[in-house]
């Protein structure tokens, strides 16, 4: 049974290797067999026991999925994490002998205490990203780290809080590591369901598009979708940000508004791509992804930053004939930036042009192909090519 349950861990460790991130590693027993090693060191070096091994390991765990969570699913990398643990831990030690209180409500106010001080530092930090919130939650931890270590009539110093033990029920080693477990498996459970909740969803929006964070709802001359999300997980982050529940924390987000997700990939023709990664799909695919995306937030007016820059001739086409068809239905009106003269003059009702950010030219489509200046600066009356020439000879 023992051989059995080590060969389906390493199973379960090479499909995720091999199935998931598509790395090939001949070397993955090995890193069991580091692991088995090291647990044995700790054994015998630090006199743990069985319990203190388990005890150690269900809280590098939970620190993993935490940590996880934080830099996987929102993209924040922070180099403070262990801090928090810390202060819960102190926060629960210290509602024991300041307080009074019993171990459940004492284990109860640890994560009370943690969020509180992560949400101070965190108010200065996430106004920053990359390597410059790395650097923030470096300095926040140093800085946890020393009023602990410095404030000894309060924290203990380097000693640590002393006398702190569990209730009379919980005191045998076996015990106290079902309630261990019991904490390690809810809270993992815990943030896995969020993971998946429509907050979820929001951190890995926030992740992967740094328009999000700006809450745009247009499209633009590079399309801006969730690269790690499916084509139906796209339209559904959209849906989540326009009817406010983007900070849910316990709906299923994959069973939400799947009714107005079928309605947009119809409008779109995507509806044989619901179930493909953005990162699979062809340029002009994601062009119609980000229109569907922009239209999930019932907008009055559409703006389109050049939307066939790139694009082969028939899906221009194609692209510009299925906008024309949703303004046509009459929800929303459509204003787009396009160089493409073609395109303008097929399908816009009003135009403006400009030159070097002034207006010279307001109207109809046949009034600006008969206009002098425009036929001079775009559609190739030559003089601006041969006075620019000339200056280059001079």
């Amino acid at each position: 049974m023992a051989n059995a349950s080590s060969l389906f861990l390493i199973a379960s460790g090479l499909s995720i290797i091999f199935g998931v991130t598509r790395i090939v590693n001949f070397a993955h027993g090995s890193f069991y067999m580091v692991g088995a090693y090291l647990a044995y060191s700790l054994v015998t070096t630090l006199n743990l026991g069985v319990f203190g091994l388990w005890f150690s390991v269900l809280a590098a765990a939970l620190f993993a999925v935490s940590l996880h969570f934080m830099m996987g699913i929102g993209g924040m990398v922070s180099f403070g994490h262990a801090a928090y643990f810390g202060v819960g831990a102190y926060g629960a030690a210290l509602a024991v002998k300041v307080l009074g209180l019993g171990m459940l409500p004492a284990l109860a106010l640890a994560p009370v205490a943690a969020a509180a001080v992560a949400l101070f530092f965190g108010w200065f930090c996430v106004r920053l990203s990359g390597v410059y919130l790395a650097m923030l939650t470096m300095a926040a931890a140093q800085i946890l780290w020393g009023v602990t270590f410095q404030w000894q009539d309060f924290t203990g110093g380097d000693d640590g809080i002393l006398g702190v033990w569990p209730a009379q029920w919980a005191r045998s080693d076996q015990a106290y590591f079902y309630v261990a477990i019991v904490l390690c498996i809810g809270d993992t459970w815990f943030l896995h369901r969020v993971a998946h909740s429509p907050f979820g969803y929001t951190l890995r929006g926030i992740r992967d598009s740094k328009i999000w964070r700006m809450g745009g709802g247009r499209t633009f001359q590079i399309t801006e979708t969730f690269q790690s999300m499916t084509v139906l997980e796209n339209i559904q982050m959209a849906l989540i940000s326009h009817h406010r529940r983007s900070l849910d924390l316990f709906a299923r987000a994959t069973r939400l508004y799947l009714q107005e997700v079928e309605e947009l990939l119809a409008l779109v023709s995507m509806q044989e791509h619901a179930a493909r990664s953005c990162s699979e799909l062809a340029y002009g695919d994601l062009e119609r992804l980000e229109l569907a995306i922009a239209l999930a937030h019932g907008p009055d007016l559409l703006l389109m930053d050049e939307p066939t820059v790139g694009m082969a001739s028939a899906e221009r086409l194609a692209l510009m004939a299925l906008t024309a068809k949703i303004v046509a239905s009459g929800k929303v009106s459509a204003a787009f930036s396009e160089r493409d003269m073609d395109v303008v003059f097929a399908h816009s009702h009003r135009t403006l042009v400009l030159n070097r950010g002034e207006l010279i030219a307001e109207g109809i489509s046949a009034e600006i192909r008969a206009d002098p200046l425009v036929q001079e600066v775009h559609l190739g009356g030559g003089s601006v090519f041969e006075a620019k020439q000339e200056a280059s000879y001079a």
